[in-house]
């Protein structure tokens, strides 16, 4: 009979073996296995993989153990804070820029601040160490030597030294 489309029905044939040479997936004799075993090598037994699960959970067992020390570690570690409070323009060469430092008691810092003109351009800089402090928070006044007038002041970073 012909279908709807004018050729032939296509037949199934559930029973029919596979043709010799054509694709199918799993190794169903012997010889097959001998020659998977030789292409791919042989399987792994169940003790080898419950070894390489262990190995591979131990390996990301450390990872994570290195990962959480260092987090820990470095939420530990003092760090410093500076905010810009104020400035003050005392003339076309130098501007105070007055911050509020927060670090431990008895560290030492080093700051770096900025003297910006009215464009925003650098018009001065400097790296001032700051401490040591007898107190967390401490209101430290820097004079910065500027190449023009200064509109602003601000901290660009503060580090702890060591």
């Amino acid at each position: 009979m012909d279908d709807a489309l004018g050729g032939p029905e296509p037949t199934s044939q559930p029973d029919a073996e596979p043709k010799s040479g054509s694709q199918h997936h799993g190794a169903s004799s012997p010889a097959a296995a001998a020659l998977l075993a030789e292409r791919y090598g042989k399987a792994p037994t169940p003790r080898q993989r419950r070894r390489l699960v262990w190995i591979i959970a131990a390996a990301v067992a450390v990872v994570g153990l290195a990962v959480g020390s260092w987090i820990v570690i470095d939420q530990l570690r003092p760090s410093v804070t500076a905010q810009e409070v104020g400035f003050v323009v005392h003339d076309e060469t130098s501007i105070e820029i007055i911050l509020d430092v927060t670090m431990p008691p008895g560290e030492r810092a080093e700051c770096t601040v900025e003297a910006l003109d009215a464009q925003w351009g650098l018009v001065g800089l400097l790296e001032a160490e700051v401490g040591p402090m007898t107190e967390w928070v401490n209101r430290v006044h820097i004079d910065v030597a500027t190449s023009a007038r200064a509109s602003s002041g601000v901290v660009q970073s503060c580090t702890l030294l060591d």
